[in-house]
Order: structure tokens, then sequence, then C-alpha cells
């Protein structure tokens, strides 16, 4: 939103300069009109046309013309860089005489400007007369001349700006009024028009005409934009007005809602809620930063920094974004999100694909003091990643789940049609228990810290398509622990829970469970539970595909109680409706010897986290 705005004033100013420029046209040689055109064409360096002009000798001299055309530079996108349909204007005859000019009565009707800039940086609007120089680095602040617009009336007139990367921003200037009372007083600018559609009404306030001569002093700036129910407000000062920069002050950003925000900066719209936002600004050059950012979205704040590198023609624009919020409901997020957003019914899965050539590139980092969701809470939550072109890049996910710590990392690049993920992940510390409760299982059955980690590389169009030819492994570990009596005598089959459940708890020596995944199968192998009262084994397949399952688990009867059957249990049919059931026959099949190998082929930060476990090979 700073940055259109920033194009919009620059567009109402450099009607101003428009206006000032016409000046200097009407009093350079007044008798024969092609004269008029070749004196401006010199002074600024590039054609300039009139299609008819004429002079009222009387003071203040008057001045009519009528379609005026200064022609854009040579890599321009459009023939005339300005166009007006009719000028007119009183030019103050004594201080013409001085060497000054003043100019009273302005009106211009029509007036159509198209800003851009070359590949170097310069904008269209520099000229050579006042001593601009091409590069964007290099450039020195434009000196308006020596010129007074007492008042200005502008009607129904257009502006363009086309960006770095060829998108059009439009503003449509119904009307605008500029008055500034002498060379000392306060300019200012008042005008209502669309910004790409939508309604805005601009108030500016700058210096003074004497002021705009002597950049690149500071010059004292305030502005507000007004569109509906929101308003953008900047109080500062500016070294070089004529190219709306060298910006510093306070900004402050009221919506009326997040929805006319998004609509402003042209983005989906996702949610609609209210966004209070205030900084200091800072803007030189292709560069824009906002600090000590403070706010509110929805019913939670914001604070930080952002900052924005303007790409040059043809490169992407790269935004940084360093921002802390505060309590975050992610429930209300997603339904706002879902009751204000129309999407297209999607493909099956997440999508894959990443723009080899994004219009904006970011690096973002984001933390979030707790996120919420129902009975679900994510507290220190981290984010640190970026979208590079072709390439999304998640340098740290991290939050603080059922006492433990979570991370996760990876990266998504072009592929062919789609594109290539890998992912690794960690979990440190976890309460077992606390686990099982937000799972929505019985908390009592197990206890104690858990630690596991995965990694996952796939390539597709989506995540579902992109499983056919995946590849992936997990670990889960406990060393130390409780397990519900209860559920020991159900998995080895014990007769005494004919008569009564089983009381209490046993300890948990280790418990070891490894997941190698293959073109959307999971291989469970192994599975392992010590227990003070007897040892569980198992392993078995799940096909993410098809959404089946068979897995078995088996107690060790050298390790279990007299009464216990130790006949395997198997679990197998679809994965929203799975089968129990009993069998004769041993569960064990060929699991055991694929341990050692699978354990073997595990990288080093999942072997790491198996070793740990001390359940062995």
């Amino acid at each position: 939103m700073i940055r259109r705005v920033g194009f919009v004033l620059l567009g109402l100013l450099g009607l101003v300069f428009v206006a000032a420029i016409a000046g200097i046209l009407f009093i350079a040689q007044i008798d024969v009109r092609s004269r008029v055109e070749g004196l401006a064409s010199s002074r600024l360096g590039r054609p300039v046309q009139v299609d008819g002009l004429a002079i009222g000798w009387t003071n203040p001299l008057t001045v009519e013309m009528t379609g005026l055309h200064l022609a854009n530079p040579i890599w321009g996108s459009t023939p005339d860089m300005v166009s007006v349909g009719r000028i007119h204007a009183g030019i103050g005859l004594w201080p013409l005489l001085r060497g000054e000019i003043r100019l009273s009565n302005v009106v211009l009707e029509r007036p159509v400007v198209v800003l851009e800039r070359d590949p170097a940086g310069a904008g269209n609007w520099t000229f050579p007369a006042f001593g601009a120089k091409p590069s964007g680095a290099a450039r020195s602040p434009d000196v308006l001349p020596d010129v007074v617009v007492a008042d200005m009336l502008l009607k129904d007139g257009d502006l363009t700006f086309r960006t770095s990367s060829g998108h059009l921003l439009r503003v449509h200037v119904g009307q605008a009024d500029l008055s500034a009372p002498n060379a000392s007083a306060p300019i200012h600018l008042q005008a209502a028009g669309t910004y790409n559609d939508l309604p805005l009404t601009a108030d500016m306030t700058l210096e003074s005409f004497t002021a705009l001569q002597l950049v690149p002093r500071p010059v004292t700036t305030e502005v507000t934009v007004t569109s509906r129910g929101s308003v953008l407000r900047f109080k500062g000062t500016m070294t070089d007005p004529i190219n709306f920069d060298g910006l510093k002050g306070a900004i402050d950003f009221d919506a009326g809602t997040s929805a006319e925000a998004s609509e402003a900066l042209e983005r989906p719209r996702i949610f609609d809620t209210k966004l209070v936002l205030k900084g200091f600004l800072e803007k030189h050059g292709d560069q824009w930063r906002v600090t000590e950012l403070d706010g509110v979205l929805g019913n939670t704040s914001i604070a930080g920094a952002v900052g924005l590198d303007e790409g040059r023609r043809g490169k992407p624009d790269h935004f940084d974004i360093d921002v802390d919020l505060g309590v975050l409901d992610m429930k209300w997020l997603t339904d706002r999100m879902s009751t204000n957003t129309q999407v297209a019914t999607p493909r099956k899965g997440i999508p894959l694909q990443v723009e080899e050539n994004p219009g904006e590139t970011y690096k973002v980092r984001l933390g979030v003091k707790q996120a919420v969701y129902g009975r679900y809470k994510l507290d220190d939550v981290a984010v640190d990643g970026g979208v590079e072109p072709g390439k999304i890049v998640l340098d740290k996910l991290a939050f603080d789940m059922a006492d433990g710590r979570l991370t996760l990392t990876g990266t998504d690049e072009t592929a062919g049609e789609g594109g290539h993920l890998r992912l690794n992940g960690s979990l440190t510390k976890a309460n077992a228990a606390r686990l099982l409760a937000m799972a929505g299982a019985d908390s009592s059955m197990l206890s104690g810290r858990l630690n596991a980690g995965v990694t996952l590389e796939m390539t597709g169009i989506t995540t579902e398509d992109g499983m056919k030819s995946s590849r992936g492994q997990a670990v889960l570990a406990m060393t130390s622990g409780q397990m519900s009596r209860q559920f020991l005598q159900m998995a080895s089959i014990d007769v005494r829970l004919l008569f009564r459940k089983g009381q209490g708890t046993t300890s948990v020596s280790c418990f070891l469970g490894v997941m190698s995944e293959r073109n959307g199968v999971v291989t469970v192998v192994p599975l392992r539970l010590r227990t003070n009262e007897g040892n569980v084994f198992g392993g078995g397949l799940v096909d993410l595909l098809r959404q089946t399952l068979d897995l078995y688990l088996q107690s060790e009867s050298s390790t279990t109680h007299f009464f216990a059957l130790d006949l395997p249990v198997y679990i197998e049919g679809s994965l929203t409706n799975p089968k129990p059931g009993l069998t004769l026959r041993s569960g064990a099949r060929d699991w055991d010897a694929r341990t050692a190998e699978v354990l073997r082929l595990l990288p080093p930060e999942l072997r790491k986290v198996s070793t740990e476990s001390r359940c062995g090979g």
C-alpha cells in the first residue's frame, strides 16, 4: 500500500510539475508556435508538440493551449509521456520581468501521464535539463525551477505507472485542486479519483515552492490518503519530492477491513478483519523500509519491520519481513479465510509447483507467541524461510508442542511441470500423555518423554501425485516411561482380563518404532516395546494411496505372565475403519530379519534417535 500510494502522489506532484513546465512554454516565444515547440524540446531534451496556442496580452498574461504532447524516451512503452487536452493559465507580468514565473488560474483538462523506469532504473520523468543522472542508485534530487503555481484545477486526468515487472497501476483523477498563496506558503493539494478502480481521495501538504527549489534540504510533507473506510497517513520530510524520494517520517495505516487493504495491494481477498499499523518509513531510491512497526490484526498484536527492494525492469521485487505476532487464533483465521475467499475446486493434495520467474521474492522471519486452534495450543512458533525464483525454502518451522519442541526444515524446487519437495523434521522430549490427549486417545495408556525424527522426499504436481514416487523414513523412540498394565495385558492376550482390568502402570525401558516409506507404502519395522512385565514387538504395512493397513502386535512369551496367551494381534482394513483380530500363526513373519538392515540404512540424524532408545537392533 505504501509503495502504491507513493506512485499516486508522485503522479499528482508530476502534474504540478507539468503545469510549471507549461508556464515556461507559454512565455518562451509567444509569436510562433513552432518556436515554442523548438525551445521546449531543446530545454527538455525531448520532442514537444503543441496543436494550438493563443496568448492574451493582459496583466496577468493569459495563455490558452490545446493538444500538448511531451514525448516519452525512446525506450518508453507509449509515444507520449504526457499529453494534455487543454491548458489555461495566467502568468504574472511583473514577476516575469524579474525572471520569476508566477502562474494563476491554471486549468488542466484531460491530462494523461505515463510513468515508467528504464532497465537501469532511471524514471522517464527525469530530464537532462535538470541535471538528472541515468542510474537509479546515483540519481541526484531533481530541483523544481523557479516557478510558483498559485492555484490549479485539474479535470479528468489519468496516470499510469508501469512497474519493473510490467504490471500497470492506473490512477484516474476526477478533479484535483492545488493552492499556494505565495512562494513561501505551504502547497496544498487535494484530489479525488480512483486507483485501479478503487475510489480514493488524497490530501497533501508540501512546505513551499521555495523549499522545493532548495532540495536536497528536507521538505516538510504531510499526506493523507482515504479509500472507503481505510486511511493512510504520512508525516515527515522528503529530500527529492519530484521523484517522491528521500522520505523519512511517521506512517500509520488504519484499514476499515483488511479486505480493503488486499484490494488496494491487488492481492486476493483472504479474510476481512481489523488492521491497524504504525511505523517509521524511509525510502531511498528503490529501497523502502518500515521499522518500529506496531499494530493489530483482528485481536492479534503485530510488531517488527518490513522492507521492499524494487526490482529493476524484468527483475522481481524483494520483500524482507521480520514480524512478531501475539496470540493467533488459527480457527478464527481459517474461518474468515473460508468465508471470504472464493477458491476454485483444487486438485487433490497440496500444489508443489514453484514459479520460476515470480514477480516478487521474499525473506520471512515470523514469530508467534501462541497459535491456538480450538483446544490445541502451540507456543513460541518460529518461521524462517523465503521464496526465490524456482524455489521455496523453509529454513525453520519450530514450535513447542506437548512440552516438547517440533522443528521442520525443507525445500520445494521446480521439477518439470511440478516440484521436488524435501522435508526433515524432529520432535524432542515431547510428553507422550499429552500427545495421546491431543490425538483424542486415553492419556493414561503411556507417559514419558518421546523423541522422533522424519525425512520425506517427493516429486510431483501435488503432494498426492508426488506420493506415488516418494520416499521417506521416520523414527519414534522413548528411553523411559510408564505404560498402562491394561494395555500390556491386552497386547499379550492375558486371560486375567476376563476377571478384572489391569491396575496401575509398569515401567517402560524402551520403545522404538521405525517406518520406511516408498511410493506411498509405509513399512513399519521394527516396532519394539520393553517393560518390566513383558515385551511386545510388531510390524506391518500402511498403504497411504489405497488408505489400507495390515499391522500386527505380538508379545514375547518368555517375558510375559503365565496367563498370557501371547497370540499375534492383527489390525487390517481401511484406515478409517480398521478391524482387529487374532491368529494362531506367528506374527513375526520376516520382519525381524529386516530390522538390522532397516536401522543401518537410516540417515545419521534418525539413526541417532533409534540408538538412544537402547532397544537394540
